[in-house]
């Protein structure tokens, strides 16, 4: 990571003269979950997460931005998906291929519990990293296709399950397929999408394969831009859970909406984005089952 901050660094100081935006705001979340370190720290058997579990936390982020041409390159601190850390991405269009866009990003921000399945006694916190490689290759041959390929690895620091084959450290592999469909309405665009998720860990009981489809929603009017997603997932588990003596299963689905206003008010080379979202799922061993809500602002300036 501290390799990963000295490049973002140079590149910042290399491009003094770009276009930079920075923010800050905060997140709220509302949490069902055994995993999550919001969460109940004391677990007294094996059982579905019981209440919500609320947290806010301040969040801030940069973007350094810089168009060369038909390209651009940017860096800085932000958002990736789920994930909140460092981030480094370029875009180039690319004549009678695409608009390709990629990315390397690192979450150094989340946590998680050392051993998640301890019982009758506290759960100790521990440090979770993950590094993230993404590729978006958009009118793919100059049609109206889009392809995304994203790899991640999660390093949860100090495992300490008691069964080898709960061990978390893994590869994830995402394969998605998009069509872009203009509408007669000016600025609003549709994209349904079909994913392929693989997951290869260290303990085989969480390693899986699985299956998505999704919807989203642009639209641009001026200085408004609207983002709504939808994401429903299927995932099947490759070895019996040895806790709970079978394979694991899961549905899940993801709604979410991104508001941002440039020059909000009348205040110029401002901005405000607003995000709200909800996650639910579900599993045949209960204890995996999961539920989310989150809402966030921030606020920000461009120079």
């Amino acid at each position: 990571m501290t390799r990963f901050l000295i490049v973002l660094l140079i590149f910042a100081i290399n491009n003094l003269y770009a276009e930079t935006k920075i923010g800050i705001g905060s997140i709220f979340t509302a949490t069902k979950s055994n995993f999550e370190t919001s969460g109940n720290d004391y677990l007294s058997k094996y059982d579905k997460p019981g209440s919500y579990n609320n947290d806010t936390i301040p969040i801030g982020e940069l973007n350094i931005s810089k168009r060369y041409g038909d390209s651009s390159i940017s860096g800085g601190i932000g958002y990736s998906g789920d994930a909140r850390g460092l981030f480094i991405s370029g875009k180039k269009k690319m004549e009678n291929y695409g608009d390709l866009k990629a990315q390397i990003f690192i979450d150094p921000f989340k946590k998680g519990w050392k051993n998640p399945y301890q019982l009758n006694s506290k759960r100790e916190e521990t440090d979770i990293y993950t590094y993230g490689l993404n590729f978006e290759l958009n009118k793919v041959m100059n049609s109206n296709f889009l392809i995304k390929y994203n790899l991640k690895y999660m390093d949860v620091r100090k495992d300490d399950v008691n069964y080898s084959i709960l061990k978390r450290d893994a590869i994830f592999k995402d394969f998605i397929v998009g069509y872009n469909i203009k509408t007669k309405i000016r600025g609003l665009l549709f994209i349904p999408e079909a994913s392929f998720n693989a997951s290869k860990a260290k303990g085989e009981s969480n390693s899986y394969y699985g299956y998505g489809a999704g919807f989203s929603s642009l639209y641009f009017k001026r200085n408004l831009k609207l983002i709504f997603k939808i994401n429903l997932n299927k995932k099947y588990y490759q070895d019996n859970e040895p806790i709970f003596g079978k394979k694991r299963s899961e549905n899940s689905y993801n709604l979410m909406l991104i508001c941002n206003f440039d020059d909000p008010l009348g205040f110029e080379k401002t901005y405000l984005t607003l995000t709200a979202g909800y996650s639910e799922k579900y599993s045949n061993i209960g204890f995996y089952e999961e539920s989310k809500i989150f809402s966030g602002i921030i606020l920000g300036y461009k120079f």
